[in-house]
């Protein structure tokens, strides 16, 4: 049987190699997200998943561990509005460049791995996690599109909690513009997304709905409330 993580836990997992007792299972291991997700290298730490494959007959071909996500991810795409452009929202000029924060997450939670969860189900994710704590703001990529239906975005793997009032902070042009939500939860191997219109001058800055999918290949979506 095979139980395999990638994670970013304060505990040190320590292989045991007596024969007797065999490997010591973990009880609580608390994961970490990092507060800046710019880099591929800080997202992918931050990442939690998790494969079970039991049972496996002894084989000379390679095994297939199907990996979960525990954590949820929220990805923004910047629209540029009245009189910006997409090189202008990535330069380095101070003036334009725009800075994408979410606000006030918690960045801990503790997991309890079970051998016998249905980790491919919402529900059995979620009964391994428990006690997010830590509340920080975490900085994720930004990432301008002419074309919302397209993948481009930046994006920043989070702790599963609910989140009210500001939620995305986006400096640019010396303000801070925010994205507030209400009673949004951010679930366990879901994925949302935000698409910002941000403007020079005139207008208010548009949101489309939240899409919220599996954090796979499907095509589930709901929408959440935004105001």
């Amino acid at each position: 049987s095979f139980y395999t993580l990638h994670d970013n836990f304060s505990e040190d997992l320590a292989e045991d190699t007596d024969e007797e007792t065999g490997t010591a299972w973990p009880t609580v291991l608390t994961h970490t997200v990092k507060t800046t997700q710019v880099t591929d290298a800080d997202y992918q730490l931050s990442d939690l998943v998790y494969a079970i494959n039991t049972n496996v007959q002894p084989t000379a071909d390679p095994v297939n561990l199907v990996f979960q996500h525990m954590m949820a991810q929220v990805e923004v795409a910047l629209i540029p509005g009245n009189g910006l452009t997409m090189a202008e929202l990535i330069s380095e000029d101070a003036d334009t460049k725009a800075t994408v924060t979410l606000l006030g997450l918690k960045t801990k939670v503790e997991m309890r791995p079970d051998k016998t969860a249905a980790i491919d189900t919402y529900d059995g994710r979620e009964l391994m996690l428990s006690n997010a704590s830590e509340s920080d703001d975490i900085t994720l990529q930004t990432v301008p599109t002419d074309d919302i239906s397209t993948a481009l975005c930046g994006a920043a793997v989070v702790v599963p909690q609910t989140a009210n009032g500001q939620f995305i902070c986006i400096n640019y042009l010396g303000y801070d513009t925010y994205v507030n939500v209400t009673n949004l939860k951010l679930k366990s191997g879901y994925r949302y997304r935000f698409n910002v219109t941000v403007d020079r001058i005139g207008g208010e800055y548009s949101l489309t709905p939240v899409t919220v999918a599996q954090w796979t290949d499907e095509a589930t979506k709901r929408e959440a409330e935004l105001k």
